[in-house]
């Protein structure tokens, strides 16, 4: 019986995930044509078409549905083998270059840091925060965290958790502009602007049953940090775009509300990334362990609520003299639509 192709069935999930024959090229480091004849390699290979192709976008068929799924879990696998061949090899010891975004950052992987040197008093730990992606190899990055979707074909990537994001507008601004019904509502408002997003000027929702909407965002304020763009939200300026990590004080205590909550970004992950190709270090590993460990802790504390309440609770818990805020758990189910619940977790910092 012959081998399956796994290296076509790598490009594969490549280009379903950047949804681009030309962006897959670019993550992978190789020409448009060499993934358009791997992936037609594939069809062929299988008997069936996988794509519907056309000059604006890429479908997936059903059977292209189908085998996606086994291909991502099979790319899943292939990291955890390596990961779980590294952890038989040696303790942690040296200098761990880690990079994180501002706030998520803050609130998630410093702890994580924290308890990490703790238990292994043999790495030395240098962790970076910012935004702005940074190119692994140029900055001797051993590990990063990065949020939303990865345009980077080389780096291994280990996701952690989902991510999603929504928009929100204080109740002042609300009040003197009048609520959004409808996606197209949202031409007759301000926006303030992330820009470090892709398309800082548009956004796609997803509404609630799969439909897509493409909002231009204008205005006048823009922002390169997602905490500046709530402290402009907050202040009456327009409506933002934000992950739940960022301002759940300001939703808990009602000074911000969703916009459209039966619309939202579609799915990212928060995930753990590391250079391609090189050795994985015991430190590596062992970090990315401990982070996932500690996602595990935080989505059973979350149970049917935000991720990001789970962060705040053990924040709370950290403060001098602090305990968990009375009725925090209720406040934060009052903030979020019923019927997507069971849907939130988090996205950028």
């Amino acid at each position: 019986m012959p081998l399956p192709p796994i290296q076509d069935m790598a490009i594969f999930a490549h280009v379903v995930e950047a949804q681009s024959f030309t962006a897959a090229a670019e993550r992978l480091q190789i020409s448009k044509s060499a993934v358009s004849k791997s992936v037609a390699a594939l069809e062929e290979h299988l008997g069936v078409r996988l794509l519907h192709r056309t000059t604006r976008k890429l479908r997936l068929t059903d059977a292209g549905i189908a085998f996606h799924a086994h291909c991502e879990r099979i790319l899943c696998e292939a990291t955890e083998a390596e990961l779980a061949v590294g952890r038989m090899d040696g303790r942690p010891r040296g200098k761990l270059r880690i990079n994180a975004p501002t706030t998520l950052g803050r609130s998630f992987v410093l702890p994580v840091v924290l308890e990490f040197m703790r238990a292994h008093p043999e790495v030395e730990v240098d962790l970076a925060m910012q935004d702005e992606t940074v190119d692994l190899v140029a900055t001797a990055t051993d590990v990063a965290i990065r949020v939303g979707r990865l345009v980077d074909g080389s780096v291994v990537a280990k996701k952690l958790v989902p991510v999603r994001g929504f928009l929100v507008a204080s109740p002042a601004y609300l009040a003197a502009h009048g609520t959004p019904k409808t996606p197209e509502d949202l031409a007759q408002h301000t926006f303030i602007r992330y820009t470090l997003m892709p398309k800082p000027d548009r956004v796609i929702l997803v509404g609630p049953d799969g439909e897509r909407a493409t909002v231009k965002m204008t205005g006048a304020l823009s922002a390169n940090h997602g905490e500046l763009v709530i402290d402009a939200v907050l202040a009456g300026l327009g409506i933002g775009l934000t992950p739940d990590f960022i301002g759940t004080d300001a939703f808990c205590d009602g000074r911000l509300q969703v916009v459209l909550p039966d619309w939202q970004l579609p799915t990212s992950w928060i995930q753990a990334v590391y250079p391609q190709g090189g050795p994985v270090t015991p430190a590596v590993r062992h970090f990315i362990d401990a982070l996932v460990a500690r996602v595990e802790v935080l989505k059973a504390r979350a149970g049917d609520r935000p991720f990001a309440l789970a962060l705040r609770e053990l924040e709370l818990q950290r403060s001098p003299g602090a305990g968990a805020e009375p009725g925090a758990a209720q406040v934060g189910r009052s903030t979020e639509p019923s019927d997507r619940r069971a849907n939130r977790p988090a996205s950028r910092g």
